[in-house]
């Protein structure tokens, strides 16, 4: 029974990679910018650094994380911040 919910994972997991890679970068400014960045290249000129979130679907491994973190709720207050 684990390995099917493994493979259904996986299966989302490689969905969510087609879908959603490099989609949850982001621009760490802090708070005192009113407009939002969208290029990592207009981060780096305004003095940013181009960070990504802690759980997102760059990658397999953390794809999969993400999916687990979701399908069972543990640790879910990190995505709510």
């Amino acid at each position: 029974m684990s390995i099917f919910c493994f493979i259904i994972l996986l299966i989302y997991a490689i969905f969510g990679l087609n879908l959603l890679r490099g989609k949850y970068n982001f621009c760490s400014l802090g708070e005192d910018f009113e407009f939002e960045i969208k290029t990592k290249l207009d981060c780096m000129d305004y003095g940013g650094a181009w960070a990504n979130q802690l759980l997102d679907f760059d990658n397999i491994s953390t794809a999969l994380n993400t999916l687990f973190v979701v399908s069972t709720s543990e640790g879910w207050s990190v995505l709510m911040v």
